[in-house]
């Protein structure tokens, strides 16, 4: 019938951009150097398997009619596929543009930290076990709606929310160099070097 074409349509697309999805995060997997698991390979493996279950519950639909069933797609697809999609690139995103914006142009210059370095240990260590936490208590919360399951859920999320603050904060609090330690970028680019005689300590011959 036209209701089963307009529903199973939606379902075929997001099949099909699953397993692309898929097909291209194994490609780059197999092709990459460094072989180690990290945070954010977990968040991507987490959020590829929700992306599955959510499609499964979705196809369900036909034959389980029950607003429960509801209730779980749009957790799985919500808390265990986008957000784990969202907070695995996070832990990238977060460091790469702090590290951009205020040491790039340093490299090779003065000391700088490496884009790790802006991660907190913490954070590597915990993020990801404290979300997977989430989503399996939102998934007993959802098939039980027992109060004590909703609490703990609402706990584990303040303290993942929490979490991701503090690597945000904990980022933006490696400053670049102060100004006068750094080199005279404008003189150099035009071909003066005479900056670079000046002894350590001394007074540079630009000042």
């Amino acid at each position: 019938s036209t209701n089963q074409w307009i529903f199973w349509l939606p379902t075929v697309f997001f099949l099909a951009a699953i397993l692309l999805y898929g097909k291209s995060m194994a490609v780059m997997l197999g092709g990459r150097k460094r072989r180690k698991v990290d945070a954010t390979l977990r968040f991507w493996f987490l959020g590829f398997a929700s992306g599955l279950v959510s499609l499964i519950l979705m196809a369900s639909w036909t034959v389980l009619d029950a607003e429960w069933n509801r209730f779980l797609f749009g957790g799985v697809f919500l808390f265990g596929c986008v957000s784990s999609i969202l907070l695995g690139m996070l832990m990238k995103i977060i460091p790469f543009l702090v590290w951009f914006h205020r040491f790039s142009r340093l490299a090779g210059l003065v000391e700088i930290p490496m884009m790790d370095d802006l991660v907190p240990p913490l954070a590597l260590r915990w993020q990801f076990p404290i979300h997977l936490l989430v989503v399996i208590l939102m998934i007993m919360a959802i098939l039980s709606n027992w109060e004590p399951i909703i609490i703990l859920l609402a706990l584990s999320l303040i303290v993942e929310a929490s979490l991701l603050l503090y690597t945000l904060w904990f980022a933006l609090g490696h400053k670049p160099p102060q100004q006068e330690a750094l080199p005279d970028f404008d003189s150099f680019f035009k071909g003066d070097t005479s900056w670079m005689a000046a002894k350590p300590g001394g007074t540079s011959p630009l000042s």
